[in-house]
């Protein structure tokens, strides 16, 4: 009990069975606090004061981090309306006075659904185990305890959670509250901690997209790249076949100028992974990659991949998402590598090619596509993330230019550099860049970064590419001979999926049909009602308020029976399209009862909302049923 005063440790020594009671029930729920528990340095700067069943804690002696008294506890809820929130943000745990109090007066039921609480101190949090059973807290189910995060991991922790039980659906129905002593003291953290959960659930939400149309073209695509698909080998047969041998993942960013050249020392010393907008600059300098990653769904992908011979491209693979344009693939004359996203219309096709969590960014495929297949250490090199100190957004023989107009128009902000102390950035590098961190979490590897400017990456060692390339590119690898005897598909077996797709594609138009029929009727119903219910007055609405949660109950039921007509081809395909939309409706719903005073408001508001989710989607399931027939023709002709 190092950090404990004499009477802490008698204190915490007669409740040694309380602590050691909570301590197995976190060890079943909370797995990784209760390792932080067993291995913990007791911070000297807290103090419990009042060896009684409610004690005060004290943070360096003079400021109460917490106290136990219901008088100073009813005010701190006062501003906060903790029942109309679905998810409520807890910040400061202390001693569970705070949460106690609420539990037993304020909580309500049936409304909440996501409680998170989050404690900055690990030496709080211990305290607290030694005074009470924590039953209801930590076997409550929708609660989720987050303690003793530190500062940098608030951004990446939150988006887990959030994107855990779909928690992101309740984001414009959440409310904080933090307690007193703790944002007092620890201000910046907790501070810190509202921003970081706001900014983690609206990348999550923007993550899915805002454009069904740009996600239609992708589920266009791969019904139109079919044969392609089927023809290919697939990264999955490179799973682990390069088990901790180096690679190097080459971006186009501006500090690709400094090191470039350094990549005619390493051939077959590393797998040599590519984006593609980097493939025509080592080209011209005589380097030919192994593998080139693409994922976008864009025509301007042609132009960085075209214009080079079968010979030229010989053992240079394409790994590309095969949601990219048929003009990319038709525009390549090199060997292709099929790589699947986590996008579940992948798996509607029942031929499993190797899925990858990529996140936004070829950079960061290059980077997955590397560490699927079991390279360490992944050195990058090109990965600024960042603006050069001329702004230069790009290396120079990029196809598009140095001065990427999209990104010098962006706002920018400092973050902490590789190699100067802070660069400039901006929203959609720096997305990229904690998609690296989230992923290099994950990795067991070494992840070396040799960009040699640009920022930082957390988890990455920083070093020149000239320190990398002596320290580790020491050996000769067979890389051409792996992905001969590996990266094969026998004809036969391509053959059997095409016929097998024709079967699924003649199903899922019977069903989009059969979608669409059902969503056309209940907006038409759902019309009648809200001119029905427009028409009446506030008297009548009151009178007939056992009709509308009749009502509502019922267009729930039917916006799942939508859902429910096909769950393959709800969840495989048409989610993919219509996810944006749908998760913006899903939090309106939770929602609706946030701005109304009275029920007959907030059932008339659902009302209006399911009126206006069945025509969205009804348009939406008429756009993809046409789009999606036509691709499975022109598949058919190619």
């Amino acid at each position: 009990m190092a950090g404990c005063n004499m009477k802490e440790a008698v204190f915490l020594e007669e409740q040694e069975n309380l602590y050691k009671y909570n301590l197995s029930l976190l060890k079943q729920n909370y797995e990784y606090l209760y390792k932080k528990l067993i291995k913990i340095n007791i911070d000297s700067n807290y103090n419990l004061e009042g060896k009684n069943a409610y004690p005060n804690l004290l943070y360096k002696e003079d400021k109460y981090y917490q106290m136990p008294f219901m008088d100073t506890l009813r005010p701190q809820f006062k501003e906060v309306n903790l029942q109309k929130g679905r998810m409520l943000l807890f910040l400061g745990f202390g001693l569970g006075y705070n949460y106690q109090y609420f539990n037993a007066n304020l909580r309500n039921e049936d409304w909440l659904m996501h409680l998170i609480i989050v404690e900055k101190s690990l030496t709080a949090f211990y305290y607290a185990m030694h005074l009470y059973k924590m039953d209801n807290l930590i076997l409550d189910k929708k609660v989720l305890l987050l303690v003793g995060l530190e500062e940098d991991d608030l951004y990446s922790e939150f988006k887990k959670v959030l994107n855990e039980k779909r928690r992101f659906y309740s984001m414009k129905a959440f409310d904080t509250f933090c307690e007193d002593g703790a944002y007092r003291i620890f201000d910046k953290y907790y501070k810190n901690c509202i921003n970081k959960f706001k900014e983690a659930g609206e990348d999550i939400i923007s993550s899915y997209g805002n454009s069904p149309d740009d996600s239609l073209v992708g589920v266009e695509n791969m019904f139109l790249n079919k044969k392609i698909i089927a023809n290919s080998p697939g990264i999955i047969s490179l799973k682990d076949k390069f088990k901790n041998k180096p690679a190097v993942v080459v971006a186009t960013g501006p500090s690709l100028n400094k090191n470039k050249e350094l990549l005619k020392k390493i051939k077959d010393r590393a797998i040599i992974v590519s984006v593609d907008a980097s493939l025509k600059i080592l080209m011209d300098m005589g380097v030919k990659p192994n593998i080139i990653t693409s994922l976008e769904r864009v025509e301007e992908v042609v132009p960085l991949i075209d214009g080079f011979s079968k010979e030229e491209l010989k053992e240079v693979y394409l790994a590309a998402t095969p949601v990219v344009k048929p003009t990319v693939y038709n525009a390549y004359d090199g060997p292709k590598l099929m790589v699947y996203r986590n996008f579940a219309h992948f798996d509607w096709l029942e031929n499993d090619k190797g899925t990858i969590p990529i996140k936004q960014s070829a950079g960061n495929m290059a980077f997955s596509v590397a560490a699927y297949m079991g390279c360490s250490p992944i050195i990058l090199i090109g990965q600024d993330l960042a603006y050069a100190e001329d702004f230069k957004t790009h290396a120079e023989g990029m196809v598009y230019g140095e001065e990427d107009e999209n990104h010098i128009n962006e706002e920018k902000f400092l973050v902490k550099g590789n190699i100067k102390e802070e660069v400039y950035t901006n929203k959609w590098w720096y997305m990229f860049l904690k998609g690296y961190e989230a992923d290099l979490r994950e990795f067991g590897g070494i992840c070396v970064n040799a960009t040699e400017g640009g920022a930082f990456i957390r988890g990455t060692k920083v070093m020149t590419f000239n320190e990398a390339i002596e320290e580790y590119l020491d050996k000769k690898i067979d890389i051409d001979k792996v992905f001969r005897k590996n990266a094969v598909v026998e004809k036969k077996i391509a053959n059997k999926y095409l016929k097998k797709w024709e079967k699924k594609e003649r199903k899922l138009l019977k069903s989009l049909k059969e979608m669409k029929k059902l969503l056309n009727d209940e907006f038409n119903k759902s019309t009648e009602l809200v001119k029905k219910y427009e028409s009446m007055d506030r008297l009548e609405l009151n009178n007939n308020i056992n009709a509308l949660r009749s009502n509502v109950i019922y267009f729930e039921k039917q916006r799942k029976s939508f859902a429910n007509i096909d769950n393959e081809v709800f969840n495989k395909i048409v989610m993919h399209v219509i996810q944006s939309y749908w998760i913006m409706y899903e939090m309106s719903f939770i929602g609706a009862f946030n701005d109304s005073n009275e029920e007959v408001d907030g059932l008339v508001n659902l009302i209006n909302k399911y009126n206006k989710f069945f025509m969205v989607h009804k348009n939406m399931l008429e756009e993809i049923y046409d789009r999606i027939k036509k691709s499975i023709e022109e598949s058919k002709e190619a």
